[in-house]
């Protein structure tokens, strides 16, 4: 299997330009993560993922 050629393209000018965001994000995302507390349901939960029915070819 070879990896997709866009992997070894150069870095544009958008994604040099948006780098600061993703550290502006990533910070936002730490510290929600930090504030916010895991809540333990009183019954158990059963978490289903992706429910498409989507083939591979």
């Amino acid at each position: 299997m070879r990896s997709p050629a866009f992997w070894y393209a150069p870095i544009g000018a958008t994604a040099i330009g948006l780098m600061p965001l993703t550290l502006v994000y990533g910070a936002a995302e730490a510290l929600r993560r930090r504030l916010t507390k895991p809540e333990k349901p009183e019954i158990p939960v059963i978490c289903v993922g992706n429910l498409t029915r989507r083939r591979c070819r």
